[in-house]
């Protein structure tokens, strides 16, 4: 007598394969779904970049008038040849670092001074950007064996004095003239500068440029908001 199964365990034998198959036809359901009747394959979805994420690096905030800006200029990693200035060149460094020294002399001074606080926060910037600045000139002046002008904070000192005994708004009108007259000096020998033969007084000028051009604008502006 042959063997028979008995029909129960046929019925668990057919429900086991029906339960393994679904999840084979559900995946290929959702792999189709990519691909048209004519059979042919839709493109990947493109993801979008939402512009309004938190999350987005790189976003300028605006920030406080009253407190200094973040230093616009780093510590100098330049390297300069050694090749000697000239005469010219000579005139044209001690110029721009008397003028450097005093926008630092007379912005120390200011930042604690000025009785506006916009212009105190801006004096502190200046004190940074120009001390960075003049590290930089003095790193190109001593690699190209220029002498330095000793005398040329002795030429200011009485000017910043003078500037020191005003108060209130008198005095922060005319610390900012000052800032105004000497970025515009500046500015002039930077321009002169970027035509020079020398590469390495033309990359200086070039570089510093940009910063001095926005020192002089923001002088302008706070000039006019105190009058």
């Amino acid at each position: 007598m042959k063997n028979q199964t008995p029909r129960s365990l046929k019925f668990i034998t057919l429900g086991c394969i029906a339960a393994l198959a679904l999840p084979l036809s559900a995946q290929n359901e959702t792999a189709d779904t990519n691909r048209p009747r004519d059979g042919s394959v839709k493109p990947a979805p493109v993801t979008t970049l939402d512009v309004n994420a938190t999350s987005m690096p790189n976003v300028a905030m605006p920030t406080d008038p009253n407190k200094p800006r973040e230093p616009s200029l780093k510590a100098p990693v330049y390297t300069y040849s050694a090749t000697p200035m000239d005469r010219k060149g000579e005139k044209w460094a001690h110029k721009l670092t008397a003028c450097g020294d005093y926008q630092v002399a007379i912005s120390k001074q200011a930042s604690t001074k000025a009785s506006n606080a916009q212009v105190r926060a801006f004096a502190a910037t200046l004190v940074a950007d120009h001390e960075a600045m003049n590290a930089d000139l003095n790193a190109m002046a001593m690699t190209k064996r220029v002498q330095p002008d000793t005398n040329h904070m002795k030429k200011h000192h009485d000017d910043v004095v003078d500037l020191g005994k005003k108060t209130g708004n008198d005095y922060d009108e005319a610390y900012l003239e000052d800032v105004i007259d000497g970025h515009e000096d500046a500015i002039s020998s930077l321009e002169k500068g970027s035509k020079s033969d020398d590469a390495d007084v033309a990359a200086f000028s070039v570089r510093y440029l940009p910063t001095l051009r926005d020192h002089l604008a923001r002088a302008k502006q706070l000039d006019k908001a105190i009058d």
